[in-house]
């Protein structure tokens, strides 16, 4: 990566020679999912976000990379106990047990040790379990401004070391009406995930089971299943339709391939009979996955 801004260049390039410029590729410490960049992990207390993590970094040690994890919640009992779980008792893993140890005197010091850390060429992850532990004291109102300009500086660390800065984050608290934007569930401005270079949000979905939200500037907008073994998780990605009956998967599909289309296009089309597709979509209505515009259907991002 080329940064020119103190070397007395513009601080500007042109297009023409951006065109020819070598630049590195974003590199994904897991495919679609986790790449070296500013990535928040959000999601409601107990639902398993720092198993989830611990998940990611024995995937990333099994290439031979290094981790660095920061749980300041935990004693060196609860680590011992979670690694042994996930048999990730590893030289290429070093923890930070808040409970225990003092990172740092200060808000400075703490964050030049990090960034020492960032910079070491073995080094793919740093987790940072939670923001909340690595936010500026203040008497201000924490609002978009305050988080862009504190968080700012760990996605110009994670870019310039290209290394995967994962903090660990929660989501606000549910009054149970439906939601259908994931990144709008993250607790705090809306600075949060704007600065950010990746949001992945768990949730439970409408069969209890968990799943990853994941878009950002690098990624592909997604979702993924996840699946437990103990408390080690795996992930593959969800299909629209895994919920759905037949009939609705028809209906799903013909809304999707016809932006726009009326109920009673659906009934014509697919050969069925009104009093059979108006609860159905009554039903993908409700949950999200398709929305109205006067009498128009559309696909309801992100599903």
């Amino acid at each position: 990566m080329t940064f020119r801004s103190d070397t007395g260049q513009s601080p500007f390039i042109k297009a023409s020679e951006l065109k020819f410029m070598q630049v590195e590729k974003r590199d994904f410490l897991i495919e679609n999912l986790l790449a070296r960049n500013l990535t928040l992990l959000a999601g409601p207390p107990k639902i398993g976000k720092s198993f989830l993590c611990l998940s990611f970094i024995k995937q990333i040690l099994s290439d031979d990379r290094k981790a660095f994890y920061c749980s300041f919640e935990d004693d060196y009992c609860r680590m011992k106990n979670r690694l042994a779980e996930l048999e990730l008792f590893s030289d290429y893993l070093e923890t930070h047990c808040g409970r225990e140890e003092v990172l740092g005197s200060t808000e400075q010091e703490e964050f030049n040790l990090l960034q020492e850390i960032c910079f070491r060429d073995d080094v793919a992850i740093l987790v940072i379990d939670t923001m909340e532990r690595i936010l500026p004291s203040t008497k201000q109102k924490r609002d978009y401004h305050y988080y862009v300009q504190t968080l700012d500086r760990w996605a110009k660390l994670a870019l310039q070391s290209n290394t995967c800065i994962l903090m660990v984050h929660h989501t606000r608290k549910s009054d149970g009406s439906p939601d259908y934007h994931p990144q709008n569930t993250i607790l705090g401005s809306v600075g949060i995930a704007a600065t950010f270079d990746t949001n992945l949000v768990m949730a439970r979905d409408k069969t209890g089971d968990i799943v990853l939200h994941i878009e950002g500037k690098d990624v592909i907008e997604n979702t993924f299943k996840l699946q437990k073994d103990g408390v080690e998780f795996s992930w593959e990605t969800k299909s629209d339709f895994d919920d759905l009956g037949a009939t609705q998967k028809q209906v799903l599909l013909f809304v999707e391939q016809h932006k726009g289309c009326t109920q009673n296009d659906i009934v014509i089309s697919l050969a069925k009979n009104k009093s059979q597709v108006s609860p159905i979509v009554k039903r993908l209505c409700n949950e999200g996955y398709i929305r109205r515009e006067g009498n128009q259907l559309f696909i309801n991002s992100p599903y």
